[in-house]
């Protein structure tokens, strides 16, 4: 199948690289699919870029990543999701499409229903964007992939998300990833260190989207994560941003990082 992955991320303050489909990518090509990217981060003209991508690659499917939302600055906040549901629309007369990401973690449904995408997908899509592939290819009634949404009957269909942790392996890639988008940023690359959080603060959706309790990497394959990025892609250690909702905690875990 090919697939066209769209990072739909295009607010500059404190952006990070797209982790989330950099950890799409091997596990749908060690699946036997063709994959292509279009990352929005610094495009001026995102429609047109969307539709000279759809006109040269004819993808079977076209996966959207949502980070944001929202700016979170009041008061001229910037809301995000008119471009999301337009984005969706012009992808939806090429090919059947999907969302994800964190702003579809935030609210599941509600951002399903309102983009008007094909299928959802609320949780880790490195381990389930894959299944929902197999599934789709012989779907003959619902869908059994965790986190998946579909429309069926004239509902919302939504199965239980999978929200355990990412891998130790290493299967993020970011040979795709036009880096050099991102060298002005806050921070120029990102590894993930831990996911989800038990604490259910109002102003925060970490416990939500991510898990309700810790699910944290091993050091050393954090720290195999840094020197695999130093050694292919000649990042350097001082720009990494840890991608995690409370660094400290727990803190026996977060001393034997550090250490």
């Amino acid at each position: 199948m090919k697939i066209l992955l769209v990072y739909g991320n295009t607010y500059e303050f404190l952006s990070p690289p797209p982790v989330g489909i950099s950890l799409l990518t091997q596990p749908l090509q060690n699946a036997g699919h063709t994959v292509h990217l279009l990352d929005f981060m610094k495009v001026k003209d995102t429609d047109a870029e969307l539709t000279a991508a759809l006109e040269r690659h004819t993808p079977d499917l076209v996966g959207f990543s949502l980070r944001n939302i929202d700016s979170q600055k009041y008061p001229d906040t910037m809301d995000f999701i008119p471009d999301y549901a337009r984005w969706v629309k012009i992808a939806n007369r090429t090919a059947p499409t999907i969302i994800g990401g964190s702003a579809v973690m935030s609210m599941p449904e509600e951002m399903f229903e309102h983009v008007g995408a094909t299928y959802g997908m609320a949780g880790q899509g490195d381990k389930t964007f894959p299944l929902f592939l197999e599934e789709l290819k012989d779907r003959t009634s619902g869908f059994d992939t965790p986190g998946l949404m579909w429309r069926e009957d004239g509902n919302i269909r939504c199965n239980q998300g999978l929200l355990d942790g990412y891998p130790d392996g290493g299967t993020i890639d970011w040979s795709m990833i036009d880096m050099k988008r991102y060298k002005k940023s806050y921070f120029n690359c990102c590894v993930i260190t831990k996911t989800g959080c038990p604490h259910r603060c109002l102003f925060c959706d970490a416990g939500a989207s991510f898990g309700s309790s810790w699910a944290p990497r091993k050091p050393e394959a954090i720290l195999e994560d840094l020197r695999r990025d130093a050694r292919e892609y000649r990042f350097n250690r001082l720009d990494y941003f840890f991608i995690d909702a409370l660094f400290n905690e727990p803190l026996s875990w977060s001393k034997s990082l550090l250490i």
